[in-house]
Order: structure tokens, then sequence, then C-alpha cells
């Protein structure tokens, strides 16, 4: 079973060197950080480096990752003790990064790093669109790592099969 606190797309602008959170997807009790804007030189060069070279960056602990060491207090106020990064890379520009947030230490499966990798995917294969046609894609994205209300609040974690 596959269950997180928060999935979400961050929007990367290079050129600006920023990064820009809409919206997400939370479980009951775990706080939003829609809106959240920041710059790319605010976080761990090695994170972003790997991401802009279209590599997943999986942690396990942020209070423990070494490439977190200057920034694990920042996550936590977040709520975020674990997570999963996969980039969208597009004519070689990191364009979106799709994060799934842990709010416990969580040890990350490859099975949860390759359906985070399919999700993302998906998502980079289909067309960016915009209002209900983007929020429904979007939900049927999240709805992958569980069952969400109309507030987009988790309200049932969803069983990932292996063949």
């Amino acid at each position: 079973e596959v269950n997180v606190s928060r999935v979400l797309f961050s929007e990367i602008n290079e050129v600006e060197r920023t990064f820009l959170i809409r919206q997400d997807w939370t479980q009951a009790g775990v706080i939003s950080i829609a809106g959240f804007y920041r710059q790319l030189d605010d976080f761990e060069s090695d994170i972003i480096v790997e991401l802009s070279h279209g590599r997943a960056v999986l942690v396990d602990d942020v209070a423990k990752d070494p490439r977190l060491r200057h920034q694990a207090a920042t996550y936590s106020r977040a709520g975020i003790q674990a997570f999963i990064a996969i980039p969208l890379v597009k004519s070689g520009k990191l364009r979106i990064v799709l994060q799934l947030h842990q709010s416990q230490p969580y040890h990350w499966t490859e099975i949860d790093l390759q359906l985070a990798q399919d999700m993302a995917e998906f998502c980079g294969s289909t067309q960016r669109g915009s209002g209900s046609a983007e929020r429904s894609r979007l939900k049927s994205l999240a709805g992958t790592f569980g069952a969400y209300d109309q507030g987009w609040r988790k309200i049932a974690s969803k069983p990932v099969m292996v063949a």
C-alpha cells in the first residue's frame, strides 16, 4: 500500500530560478503548501542538479540525509519528513517536479519509485491543460496514491498491485 501525506507538482522557471506550487493534495490534518513560491537557490544544489539532469531524488529521512543538512528544519516546518521528487525535463530544461511527501520518515521502495515515475511520465506525455480539464487529470493522477474527497482530503489509501 502506498500511503503519502501530500502529492504536488512544482512548476520550475529556470530563467528566474524559481518554483511555484499551484495546488497540492493532502491527507486530512496535513497542511497545504499550495501557493508556495521560492528560489531554487534556496535548496541544496546537489538535489537541484540531480533533478535538472532528469534523475529522481529519494529522501527517506530529511533529518538524516546529508544533502539536506541546511534545509532539514525548513522541510520539517512544512510537515515533510521524507519525499520522492520526480523531474519532468523538456528540451533539456527542468519544467515540473512531481513530489510525494511523507509526514514521517519512510523507506521508499522500488515499487513506490516506479509508481511515481509512471505517474510523472503520464503527466509529461499529456498536454498541460487549464481549468477543470487539468484538475480532472491531476485528480486522476493523485488518485493513483489513494481516494480523495471533493476538498482533496485523502479518505483512503489505494493498494499497489504487484504482478
